[in-house]
């Protein structure tokens, strides 16, 4: 018992004098009070104190979880060669070919409300739509009594075999890095949202996209993949900057009909090589040139920000979210939602365009 005693005194001399040394002046009085009255209120003002400190703390940690994120530029030392060069894609306003165009007015002349009709109404319509704009295929409506057999077709393949082939619309061979190439060699059929068209750089593109699922993502540490030739890594990538170190191309404007709702000439997008081309474009006419100059900005994160929460920092890394194959970016996202968009008002991902009222035109085109 006189153990525990002097264990119990050592404690409360321990205490008495923690308190009377601490910068804590409310626990001082509390200590040195000589009636209970005294000691009562000094313990009220501490706890207030205590309470008032605590939300103080509080309002503060709130402000400062909801304020933004701030950075700053660690270094500018990046060499070009270690950034990809950006993706090229050439559309025609026209997606349909001159002569697939012409051969299906000229079935369906004279016979109206013909399933041939129907047939050349979807492409002429598919020629110039940009996804997910579909106000043109009102007039499948008309054909009703054709939409067993429309939903029969499917439109991917439909512009698979109308799209313009790659060797009647370049009219010389292609400048890149120093050296002419055949143009077919570097371009490649690219899916849009205007249909299909072609494609530089691209890692996104129809033959692209069944080799880059997994480079540069789920912990892999390689920004390239290699393509079938073994000869370019990809996406390519050029070693200095100025109009020589680009791509330069010449193309052959075809001639649009009467009946397409569309000028000649050629749209070009420029985008990252994973992005999926979503964009309007810049539009160049028929008989001009264009120089188009880009700018080589990449952005690095560092450990320590990739750390933050993406709800704090407000935006997603590539590799945090997989859109459509490839990481997030905002056209990848936009693509996306328009898919989701038709899936919810069609039941199938953009296969009837023309929404439950027309109830036509089956099968996938994304």
């Amino acid at each position: 018992m006189d153990r525990r005693r002097k264990h119990k005194k050592k404690l409360k001399d321990f205490g008495r004098e923690y308190f009377l040394d601490i910068s804590v002046n409310a626990l001082k009085h509390i200590i040195r009070a000589k009636n209970d009255g005294e000691r009562r209120f000094w313990l009220v003002m501490f706890t207030l104190a205590l309470f008032g400190t605590g939300f103080c703390v509080l309002e503060v940690w709130k402000v400062y979880e909801s304020s933004f994120t701030k950075t700053i530029i660690l270094s500018t030392s990046y060499l070009y060669s270690d950034a990809p060069f950006p993706s090229v894609t050439i559309c025609e306003p026209s997606r349909v070919y001159d002569p697939v165009i012409k051969t299906l007015y000229d079935n369906s002349s004279g016979r109206p409300g013909s399933f041939d009709e129907a047939v050349f109404e979807i492409m002429a319509a598919l020629a110039t739509i940009r996804l997910p704009l579909f106000e043109d295929f009102i007039k499948i409506k008309n054909f009703k009594k054709h939409y067993e057999e429309l939903n029969k077709l499917n439109i991917s393949d439909m512009l698979l075999k109308a799209v313009r082939p790659c060797d009647n619309i370049f009219d010389s061979p292609c400048w890149w890095r120093n050296s002419f190439y055949n143009c077919c060699d570097l371009f490649e059929l690219q899916k849009t949202c205007y249909g299909y068209c072609y494609s530089f750089n691209s890692d996104v593109s129809e033959y692209s996209k069944r080799k880059t699922q997994f480079y540069g993502m789920y912990g892999d540490t390689h920004n390239y993949w290699i393509d079938d030739r073994g000869t370019f890594k990809r996406p390519r990538r050029t070693g200095g900057s100025g109009p020589w170190s680009g791509l330069w191309f010449s193309m052959r404007a075809q001639k649009i009909p009467s009946y397409v709702n569309a000028k000649s000439g050629i749209v070009v997008m420029i985008r990252d090589p994973s992005a999926l081309p979503i964009d309007r474009g810049m539009m160049v006419a028929k008989g001009t040139s264009g120089y188009i100059k880009v700018w080589g900005d990449k952005v690095i994160p560092t450990k320590r920000l990739i750390r933050v929460k993406p709800e704090k920092r407000h935006c997603l890394y590539p590799d945090e979210k997989i859109y459509l194959g490839r990481g997030y970016l905002t056209s990848n996202c936009l693509f996306n939602c328009y898919q989701r968009f038709m899936f919810h008002d069609c039941k199938s991902s953009l296969s009837r365009v023309q929404r439950r009222r027309s109830r036509m035109l089956g099968r996938t085109f994304v």
